[in-house]
């Protein structure tokens, strides 16, 4: 028996896991096969460096498996959760050295490999009687394959006792699964022409039955892989927590009728699904990430990785529409608080009320902390249920803005803030500003900054370089109710940040102190940023008044015939004072 890699008492080699009369799944919709030329290289030195008696066995990582439910009459099932790479290329070397045999009228060894590896002993009521059953994407390939074996003239009569039962075909014709096999056949035939390559090949076949090995890990849940990931994904792709879901989703109908769950996933899921990629980000993340919002709105006290364990509790018994119409309920009012593909506010796909679609688009190009997601997917559901009214709604934005814009300018950092928001919502017991505002302040390990401190902290620091700096001058900019100015600027220092001797008229004490000050920033066009560079204030105020498009701009180049350190602290506290009113809690 080989040497064993691994204290685990759970390390196997791949025969015990092929060997076994039982079936291993791939989710239907699961992703399809990915592996090419590169993985097949390494796997085969891996085999090589066996063959070659330079290592007695190769570790290839964990498998994830979840046992399936299956009736009395059926076979074990288990659903790969982490390992379809790996086991699928077994398999398919396994397949190529068939291939090889065939081809070498080695139908006694072929047909004993095929027996052994690939068909089910036993005939039960199974779909089919292959041992691997690849995902929606690969079947066809996968089932070609088979055909050709099945299909070869000389070998039939050595497997005519032995029915191939297919699953139903889906996917393309040709793909990574066909091509990863005939590199394989390929990589094969190279030993089976050299010297006593036969035997040679029986080495290969003993060194993938025997040496190479696995830690295999039973989970009671599908979510519960989440937790293998990091640490134990060796050469797989890693499974997110959306694609748990779908495949959840899709296992409830494709076992029954594979045409089923086609329909499913054209009427419904894929509708779904792709209205995340309206969103800016990544479409897997950013549906991971409403899975975990959805997940707080309905219990706090779930981790992200626990969602799937959520959610797949809560959806016991449900049939796979009602899951996607539960989850389609919050889709887009998470997506309506979040910026579009383009990375801009999007348009009011809910048909808010006006000043309700204002207290968004200011959440969004505040950047508010994702953290806070829970709470505000969670106001606006219940704005549209009825259950608060438009002043409240209204009200607690603004509260929230005010807390988070001072914090920020004080430069406390958003972490601690998930511990509020996630169950601010179920915390209210009146649905009110003030209920709000009471339970966020009262919060012990999380200040608000008082009126005072903020004040005193815009007053003295360089609001230039802080993540907030956007937002307040393009809210002050609007506030002047000139156009939109959008997010599309640049900030312009009107005294320049490199002290010219056109700008003589401050030392350097001065423009260390003054040049980062809100007073000092304005917003502009990155085509007059580069045109007007280190002007004299002279020339800048010319083109603020003639070309500029933002009204703080216009206005500024038409009240100051100067630029100097007291109109600097003149236009600060005239900010100061724009600033309280706007944050008012």
């Amino acid at each position: 028996m080989s040497q064993k890699l691994t204290d685990q008492a759970t390390e196997a080699p791949f025969k015990d896991i092929i060997e076994s009369d039982q079936i291993y799944e791939i989710p239907y919709f699961q992703r399809g096969y990915k592996w090419k030329g590169t993985e097949k290289t390494e796997l085969m030195q891996d085999i090589d460096q066996i063959l070659q008696g330079e290592e007695p066995v190769h570790f290839l990582g964990t498998i994830i498996l979840y046992k399936k439910q299956t009736g009395a009459t059926e076979i074990n099932m288990f659903e790969i959760i982490d390992g379809q790479q790996r086991l699928t290329t077994l398999y398919l070397l396994c397949l190529a050295i068939v291939n090889i045999y065939i081809r070498n009228k080695q139908y006694d060894e072929a047909s004993y490999s095929l027996e052994t590896l690939i068909v089910l002993k036993k005939k039960r009521k199974n779909a089919s009687n292959l041992k691997l059953w690849p995902g929606r994407a690969d079947r066809r390939q996968f089932n070609d394959l088979h055909r050709k074996i099945w299909g070869h003239k000389g070998f039939h009569n050595h497997i005519k006792d032995i029915e191939l039962e297919l699953l139903p075909d889906s996917g393309n014709e040709s793909g990574n699964i066909s091509k990863m096999h005939a590199l394989l056949v390929t990589s094969i035939h190279q030993y089976y022409i050299l010297d006593d390559g036969f035997n040679k090949v029986k080495n290969i076949f003993s060194i993938i039955f025997n040496d190479l090995r696995f830690i295999n890990i039973l989970v009671n849940e599908a979510s519960n892989s989440t937790k293998f990931f990091e640490r134990m994904n060796a050469r797989g792709i890693k499974v997110t927590t959306g694609e748990l879901v779908r495949n959840e989703i899709f296992s409830r109908v494709v076992t029954a009728d594979p045409t089923e769950a086609d329909k499913l996933y054209d009427n419904h899921w894929l509708p779904f699904y792709q209205e995340f990629d309206k969103s800016h980000g990544d479409e897997a993340n950013v549906f991971d990430d409403f899975l975990f919002v959805f997940t707080l709105i309905k219990d706090p006290t779930y981790t992200k990785s626990r969602v799937f364990e959520y959610l797949r509790n809560r959806w016991k018994g449900k049939n796979p529409v009602t899951i996607i119409e539960d989850m389609e309920k919050y889709q887009n009012i998470y997506l309506q608080l979040r910026r579009d593909s383009d990375n801009n506010v999007p348009q009011n796909i809910l048909g808010m009320p006006k000043g309700i679609y204002k207290c968004i688009t200011r959440y969004i190009r505040a950047n508010s902390p994702t953290t806070t997601l829970p709470f505000v997917v969670n106001l606006i559901f219940n704005f549209i249920d009825e259950k608060i009214d438009q002043k409240n709604v209204e009200g607690i934005f603004i509260a929230i803005d005010s807390y988070l814009v001072k914090r920020s300018v004080m430069g406390i950092e958003p972490t601690g803030l998930h511990a509020i928001f996630k169950d601010l919502w179920k915390r209210m017991k009146v649905k009110s500003i003030e209920d709000a505002v009471s339970r966020i302040r009262n919060a012990k390990t999380m200040v608000w900054p008082t009126g005072e401190e903020f004040t005193k902290a815009l007053q003295d620091k360089p609001l230039y370089g802080t993540k907030i700096s956007k937002y307040l001058i393009g809210e002050y900019d609007i506030s002047l109710k000139g156009d939109d100015p959008g997010e599309d600027f640049e900030i312009e220092h009107i005294l320049p940040q490199k002290l010219n001797n056109q700008w003589n008229q401050f030392t350097e004490d001065e423009h260390k102190k003054y040049v980062d000050l809100f007073a000092n920033l304005l917003p502009i066009t990155k085509e007059l940023n580069k045109s007007i560079q280190n002007y004299s204030y002279e020339k800048k105020r010319e083109r603020y008044q003639k070309d500029s498009k933002y009204k703080s701009c216009r206005e500024l180049g038409k009240k100051h015939e100067e630029w100097t350190v007291d109109k600097i602290i003149d236009r600060q506290k005239t900010l100061l004072k724009w600033a309280v009113e706007r944050w008012p809690y």
